[in-house]
């Protein structure tokens, strides 16, 4: 069997009148893992978008392979700017973009985004699609210990703000995801020109708290 074409049906239920239908591909067991708990692994994810998603657009930092992309851009009129370095995960987050037919609602940003921009290494912890543990610019993961390191490369990263700034962006977002494993207080600070903008409503940030710096840095 062709496991890179493998893929699964997924329906959601929004509530006791409504749901949403979305499918995955699932070539391993992290992204199998991934579509079977799509509604319960992180629920407040998904009822947060239910409640302040809108016509305007969603900024998903650390997208993965696009869980909550295209979550959002199916059960949203607004668009997507999906953020996701990662070469392993990025071949199935357009995978999956494709099959669920948003290619016009989701653009892809292919790189990290930090507190400054420029080229800094990006190391890799796992060669499996689907996985997540990477860090951009700093050795650490997500707990603030070293993070095991499987491939590096040097990429060019950018701040929120310098993207926007620079009119690569034009859109503020109206609702912004971070969960990065580790640099979302950077990821924070790059953006805070977005933040102070009226038209950015939400931010739904991941936080460790026994990772002391991350978590005083995103407060």
């Amino acid at each position: 069997m062709d496991f890179t074409r493998r893929k699964q049906k997924i329906i959601h239920k929004k509530d006791q009148q409504s749901e949403i239908s979305l499918s995955l591909y699932t070539p391993n067991e992290m992204c199998k893992m991934r579509a079977d708990t799509f509604s319960t692994k992180e629920p407040e994810i998904l009822k947060w978008i239910d409640e302040h998603g809108s016509e305007s657009s969603f900024w998903d930092i650390g997208a993965n392979i696009g869980l909550y992309s295209i979550y959002y851009a199916k059960s949203k009129p607004g668009s997507v700017v999906s953020f996701e370095p990662s070469v392993f995960n990025l071949k199935q987050l357009a995978k999956n973009i494709t099959i669920n037919n948003l290619s016009d609602k989701i653009g892809l940003v292919p790189i990290p985004l930090s507190d400054s921009s420029g080229f800094n290494q990006f190391i890799i912890s796992s060669f499996e699609e689907g996985s997540a543990q990477n860090a951009f610019g700093v050795n650490h993961g997500f707990d603030g210990n070293q993070i095991k390191k499987n491939t590096e490369y040097r990429v060019m990263g950018f701040s929120g703000d310098k993207l926007v700034e620079a009119g690569l962006i034009e859109d503020i977002p109206r609702l912004i995801k971070i969960d990065v494993d580790g640099i979302e207080h950077m990821i924070l600070n790059g953006i805070k020109s977005i933040l102070r903008e009226k038209a950015c409503y939400s931010v739904f940030v991941e936080v460790n708290d026994e990772f002391y710096e991350q978590a005083e840095g995103v407060k």
